[in-house]
């Protein structure tokens, strides 16, 4: 069962790779993001500067949730 951060997370995610922006703040694609509880913390060009970013802030793996600001992909069923 997902958390609420978890969801929260997500739906920033989405936010970000659908508008490429969020809150004022721009993203470029290919960049990371760091989010914790639907708030970004910070960004990076690789997912091992971000990671480093959350561990300096005292926020352990299993919290919070990396991104890479990607094109938003359609599901196509039919």
């Amino acid at each position: 069962m997902a958390t609420a951060e978890q969801i929260d997370n997500e739906s920033v995610a989405r936010l970000i790779c659908e508008r490429r922006e969020f809150q004022g703040q721009r993203f470029q694609r290919g960049e990371f993001v760091a989010l914790v509880q639907g708030r970004v913390i910070g960004t990076g060009k690789t997912f091992e500067e971000v990671d480093s970013l959350l561990l300096n802030a005292g926020i352990p793996h299993g919290e919070g949730m990396v991104i890479k600001v990607v094109e938003p992909i359609t599901d196509i069923i039919r």
